[in-house]
């Protein structure tokens, strides 16, 4: 079969269900079909007046083979060797990075480039089966830390070599860094530029900063644009494990190149109908409105939350108001795959009927919208407003607890246990600010950010770094 063979399967649509029945929590799919779920807060509008709806929108990635096979990908790192990560800092760098290395299979491209106040390339990115191990290793391990801090000399190198020999399972730049960048360009649109436009040459770039010394806001535009994660190491020695965390995501896609196709069913055009809550690429195409939802690892649960305005009706009965559609590579077969749900409200006479809004879509929506609090508190440490910063975080966890407790009998297990990692999440930024740890707190703060309010997820840690590397 050609590897852009086309292969649909059409769900049937979900139509404002009102219950905890209706969404209970769900296994990833076998054999490479997407899961894909759309859930409406009303699913009766009166006839004559218009309504805004929101939809939450779950989406499950098929879990990838258990045979390990899997098609080459190319692992590219960006090391930042500034002066500052001299010391153990550097020791856990070089330990992770050598641990990376022992994982990937012969058809996998590896490369390290490193960088301070200029970029060199520590390892080409060549295929594993091209390199010795030990080498690699040995040149890892003799990474030592130089100068000031170049991060736009390190990324624009790492970028051309990973697109040296790029394989069909695409490429990820890892940077890690602890410092502020003080040469070079530090502009962060410019960052995220370069990161979008490797992206859409199946490149992804995801970042780890290390310490509360790294200048959160480019590696968090680098991971944005890059359709990856930005990741927060505090400790030095936790760098190991993070870094590791990120590999087995890499590694365990199981869909590449995932977007959702949202088309409107009421006549209205998509980009006037439709907005997204989550902070996630999108443009318009003809009649639809596409997202980029970028890769996705085997098993990867996903909500998004959206808002439609559906006009004054005329005609009582069934309404299909949104297509929704779910399009992504199959990373096992390489072949293209769409999946797509069709939302739909009752239209009634009888205001009476209209049903109040669905505490499962109520609370994903104000996770949603919690995400903007977060960033305003962050912005508002920046300018050192620590108590307004305060104050919005105490007001958005104070929200998700009264919704919480109203609703605890209504919801699924992954929406409840998502409502108590935020409150618990919310306070540990609190108390960290409350201790005075301003940086640390901006940078966890951050970091959570940009996770969820693109719509991804916790994923459990590893309990034990890997020591494969014998450094």
């Amino acid at each position: 079969m050609s590897p852009h063979a086309h292969v649909s399967s059409k769900h049937p649509g979900f139509s404002g269900l009102t219950n905890s029945d209706a969404f209970r929590e769900h296994t990833p799919q076998q054999g490479g079909i997407m899961e894909l779920k759309a859930i409406a807060d009303l699913n009766v509008i009166a006839l004559g007046t218009p309504q805004s709806v929101s939809i939450m929108l779950d989406v499950t990635a098929p879990e990838a083979p258990d045979t390990g096979e899997r098609p080459a990908k190319s692992v590219q790192i960006v090391l930042d060797r500034s002066g500052s990560m001299d010391g153990t800092r550097l020791d856990a760098a070089r330990k992770a990075i050598c641990a990376l290395a022992t994982r990937l299979h012969p058809d996998d491209c590896f490369g390290v480039v490193v960088f301070d106040d200029k970029a060199g390339v520590a390892v080409p990115n060549l295929p594993m089966r091209e390199q010795n191990l030990s080498e690699i290793l040995a040149g890892v391990r003799s990474i030592h830390a130089g100068g000031s801090t170049d991060i736009s000399a390190g990324y624009t190198l790492g970028l051309s070599e990973v697109r040296r020999r790029l394989p069909n399972g695409g490429g990820t730049v890892l940077v890690l860094s602890d410092g502020h960048a003080n040469a070079g360009n530090t502009d962060a649109d410019t960052f995220e530029a370069l990161a979008t436009q490797a992206s859409s040459q199946q490149v992804t770039t995801s970042t780890l900063g290390i310490g509360v010394g790294y200048n959160e806001l480019l590696l968090d535009a680098m991971a944005t644009g890059g359709r990856g994660n930005h990741v927060y190491a505090e400790q030095d020695d936790s760098a190991i494990s993070l870094l590791q965390h990120q590999v087995d995501g890499l590694l365990g896609v199981s869909a590449m190149n995932a977007h959702l196709r949202l088309r409107s069913l009421t006549g209205e055009p998509a980009q006037n109908f439709v907005r997204i809550l989550q902070r996630v690429p999108a443009w318009v195409e003809g009649d639809e409105v596409v997202v980029s939802l970028g890769d996705l690892y085997g098993g990867e649960h996903r909500r998004y939350v959206l808002d439609i305005d559906v006009s004054a009706q005329t005609q009582a009965g069934p309404l299909p108001v949104l297509d929704i559609t779910v399009e992504y590579v199959l990373v096992s077969t390489l072949e293209q795959h769409s999946v797509t749900s069709t939302v739909r409200v009752d239209v009634t006479t009888d205001a009476n009927d209209v049903v109040v809004s669905n505490p499962q879509v109520r609370i994903e929506r104000l996770l949603a919208v919690t995400q903007d609090s977060k960033r305003e508190a962050f912005e508002a440490m920046a300018r050192g407003h620590d108590d307004d910063a305060l104050d919005r975080l105490k007001r958005a966890q104070s929200a998700i607890e009264s919704n919480l407790e109203a609703s605890a009998k209504d919801i699924d297990d992954a929406t409840a246990r998502r409502a108590r990692e935020e409150i618990a999440d919310l306070t540990e930024i609190q108390m960290r600010l409350e201790r005075s740890e301003r940086a640390s707190s901006m940078k966890f703060a951050r970091e959570n950010w940009s996770q969820k309010s693109r719509g991804r997820q916790r994923r459990s840690m590893p309990t034990e770094n890997d020591d494969s590397s014998g450094s």
